[in-house]
C-alpha cells in the first residue's frame, strides 16, 4: 500500500482489490527496509515477546504498534497491538475498535493537527497485513491520550453487488477538526507473499539484525 492523502477518504471512489507495496518507503517514521536493528531496548522488548514496529510522535505523546516475537531473529506483524506513551513516559495498551478484531489490525498511522483547535491527534489505519485492498481501508481517530473518537459500525456500506469500507463518522470529525492533511506511516513486512502460515495465509514478518 503507497502513502496517500487523506483526500482519498472522501472520495469514497474505491474498486476492487489489490495487493499493496507495503515494502516500499512511507516516511522518516520508519526504517527504510523492514529489518530492525536489535539495541538493549529492543532486547528487552523481545524477552517481552513484543517489538515495535512502527513509532509516531505527537508532540509529547507517542503511538506504536507492536508485534509479537517469541522468535529472537524475527516478528509476526500480522496482528499488531496498539500502545500510547504520554508525556511522563507511561505505556498503555489500547484494545483495538470492536469491529477490528476479528479480519483487520492496526497497520498504519500518523500525527495530525487540527486548524479549528490548535491541538494534535493520531490517526490509525485499519486494514490487512501484509497484503492491503482499496475495499479494507478503515481510519479511525484518536486523541493524544489514546481515546478512541470515532467508530465504523457497520464496516461497510452495502448496495446490491458493491460495498465501500464505512469511513463516515472518521470523515465527519476530520472536517469539523480542520484536519491538515498528512501522509501516513506504515508496518513494513519483509515479504507480501512470501511468508506463509500453516494454512497458507500471508504472514507479515519483521527481521531483526
Amino acid at each position: 500500500m503507497l502513502k496517500k492523502a487523506w483526500v482519498l477518504l472522501f472520495a469514497f471512489v474505491l474498486v476492487g482489490c489489490e495487493a499493496k507495496e507495503i515494502e516500499q518507503t512511507q516516511g522518516s517514521s520508519v526504517a527504510s527496509s523492514p529489518n530492525i536493528e536489535k539495541t538493549p531496548e529492543l532486547e528487552q522488548q523481545i524477552q517481552q515477546n513484543q517489538i515495535t514496529a512502527l513509532s509516531v510522535s505527537c508532540d509529547d505523546a507517542q503511538l506504536s504498534l507492536k508485534c509479537e516475537s517469541a522468535d529472537p531473529q524475527q516478528a509476526n506483524c500480522t496482528k499488531t497491538s496498539l500502545y500510547f506513551k504520554n508525556a511522563e513516559g507511561k505505556e498503555v495498551f489500547v484494545p483495538q475498535p470492536e469491529e477490528m478484531k476479528k479480519d483487520y489490525t492496526a497497520k498504519g498511522a500518523a500525527c495530525v493537527r487540527s486548524e479549528a483547535k490548535n491541538m494534535p491527534y493520531f490517526v490509525v489505519e485499519y486494514g490487512q497485513l501484509p497484503t492491503g485492498c482499496n475495499m479494507c481501508e478503515w481510519h479511525y481517530l484518536y486523541d493524544i491520550h489514546g481515546q478512541q473518537l470515532t467508530k465504523n459500525v457497520p464496516i461497510f456500506f452495502k448496495e446490491q453487488d458493491d460495498q465501500t469500507p464505512n469511513n463516515e463518522e472518521f470523515t465527519k470529525l476530520t472536517e469539523q477538526l480542520k484536519l491538515k492533511l498528512v501522509e501516513l506511516d506504515y508496518v513494513k513486512c519483509r515479504s507480501i507473499y512470501g511468508d506463509v502460515d500453516s494454512n497458507d495465509d500471508p504472514l507479515c514478518i519483521q527481521e531483526i539484525k
